[in-house]
């Protein structure tokens, strides 16, 4: 603490610390052997000690974030790209994420099902009932009829092949030729049981529809780096097709409000699925010009139609657990900031 700082809320406890752990147990060990922490988290898959903690006078805090969850695909892929830029392929993918019962299960209900770039987990001004409302629910047989409609032949097992190459009505659409497979590489992170859960999930309920999905994982830091925009010059970042990091996005410094600048306009620095969208572009910059909430809500709207990325449930931060002897922690920080400055001790 800055015992020189004169202004409001000069901070009422001297110092803290963060103390690091080798593995998730041990910290819910240390949580459990009594009064080590006074502020903690819970991972998802020990929720059955919830009770000992309350009963250690712990409080449990689910911590929402002020972001959402996506599953990136590679647009500009050499082989799959021109199929993933096909908005019916995109919509037939979106039919067939069941996010309410992801959210049950891989995440044990600490999610909230994502439709588009606005974050509905916190409430917000931002988010409009278009988005709210699910523009493409659940349903192996809408995802089936989009494909067949399109030139798809969708076997009852296996992956679905192009029977109707060209550009035309019911067929499958630009770059994609006689006999071209609906089937992808899905990266996912290890170590984490809830993303393994989603991921496994995803590949039977894809399946449903003739969507192969080749599940294979890595450590988070190998797909952050592998998730990047192709650069169709050089080749280079080009071979990844699908990577589920967990992770999402969270709005936060400098682009607090919920505007897409950073993630869907035509190059820009996070747009790693390489989005390119003239219409997007312009509701995007109207976002950044325009008074009022109109704006915001045409690009959220649009932005969940077209599905630039697929929408995943997006799960809290995490579960906080605060010992009954901490004040000021709460509410948590939607912005994924800790303030130790509001925080004091009783004995």
């Amino acid at each position: 603490r800055n015992k020189q700082y004169t202004g409001v809320d000069p901070g009422r406890i001297d110092s803290y610390t963060l103390q690091p752990y080798t593995s998730a147990q041990s910290e819910v060990s240390a949580l459990l052997s009594g009064n080590s922490l006074d502020y903690g988290y819970l991972p998802l898959t020990d929720l059955q000690v919830a009770g000992r903690l309350k009963s250690e006078g712990y409080t449990l805090a689910p911590w929402p974030l002020f972001g959402f969850a996506q599953l990136p695909m590679n647009l500009t892929n050499p082989k799959v790209g021109p199929i993933f830029q096909q908005l019916y392929v995109r919509q037939a993918m979106q039919h067939l994420i069941d996010q309410n019962t992801l959210v049950k299960a891989a995440f044990h209900g600490y999610a909230v099902p994502t439709y588009g770039p606005v974050p509905s987990a916190v409430p917000n001004p931002f988010v409009d009932a278009y988005e709210k409302h699910n523009p493409y629910p659940y349903s192996p047989s809408a995802a089936r009829q989009l494909l067949t409609s399109h030139g798809w032949n969708v076997p009852s097992s296996g992956a679905a092949t192009c029977a109707k190459p060209g550009t035309g009505s019911g067929e499958c659409g630009k770059g994609i030729g006689q006999g071209a497979k609906l089937s992808f590489n899905f990266l996912y992170a290890s170590g984490v049981p809830a993303i393994a859960q989603e991921a496994a999930a995803l590949q039977t309920d894809f399946a449903r529809a003739g969507v192969q999905l080749n599940l294979s994982s890595a450590p988070i830091d190998t797909l952050f780096s592998t998730e990047v925009a192709c650069n169709q010059k050089t080749g280079e970042n080009c071979k990844w097709q699908m990577i589920d990091t967990g992770q999402g996005w969270v709005y936060s410094a400098p682009q607090f409000a919920p505007t897409g600048e950073s993630l869907f306009l035509t190059g820009a620095g996070s747009n790693s699925y390489s989005y390119s969208d003239p219409k997007a572009d312009a509701l995007i910059e109207a976002t950044l010009t325009q008074n009022g909430l109109t704006a915001i809500q045409e690009y959220e709207n649009y932005m969940a139609a077209q599905l630039p990325t697929l929408w995943l449930p997006w799960q809290v931060n995490q579960v906080s657990v605060i010992s009954s002897k901490l004040h000021g922690a709460l509410p948590q920080d939607p912005y994924q900031q800790m303030y130790p400055q509001y925080w004091w001790l009783s004995k």
